[in-house]
């Protein structure tokens, strides 16, 4: 059908457009690491426009508004902030560690430091009740922060006591 009929009147429309087709694939190609790297610059960007505008809207909004941390803008900080360290932690002190334990008072520190830690986590871990230990740990710190944050409203460990009835029950069938 192409070069016949109603496309001949405009040359070859299908040869070009195939043309322009692996032209756009070897560029796509060469370039996909660049096309990558701005495709997550302009997310960034755009995140943060948003991010400051909704910061704009909640200054302005009232001073006398509290700042909910599980709805609103409140949940939003609380996420840019996972996200930010996360990037923190990926492009500085990953580089960081590994160009400091690659240098001789790197390597000291991993053998008079970490691998005595280590040795005894090794030697924790191969006891019969360590994980039981673990768990117990975590069960009464969970607890304690429990009673402690529901000190002015216990009505607040209602649902708790349901997901309790619930692990139950499921434990027992």
């Amino acid at each position: 059908m192409c070069g016949t009929g109603v496309f001949s009147r405009f040359g070859n429309v299908c040869q070009n457009w195939a043309a322009f087709q692996a032209k756009l694939g070897r560029l796509r190609t060469k370039y996909h690491s660049l096309e990558v790297k701005c495709f997550y610059g302009l997310i960034a960007i755009l995140y943060n426009v948003y991010f400051f505008f909704a910061l704009n809207s909640f200054l302005t909004a009232g001073s006398g508004k509290d700042l909910d941390w599980c709805n609103g803008f409140g949940l939003l900080i609380l996420l840019t902030v996972v996200v930010y360290f996360g990037l923190f932690r990926r492009f500085v002190v990953r580089p960081f560690s590994n160009w400091f334990f690659s240098k001789k008072t790197g390597i000291q520190f991993r053998r008079k430091i970490l691998e005595p830690i280590e040795g005894h986590y090794t030697s924790f871990m191969s006891l019969k009740f360590s994980s039981a230990i673990i768990y117990i740990v975590v069960v009464v710190a969970f607890v304690i922060f429990l009673i402690i944050d529901t000190a002015d409203d216990r009505r607040r460990l209602m649902s708790a006591f349901g997901i309790v009835i619930l692990v139950r029950n499921r434990i027992l069938c």
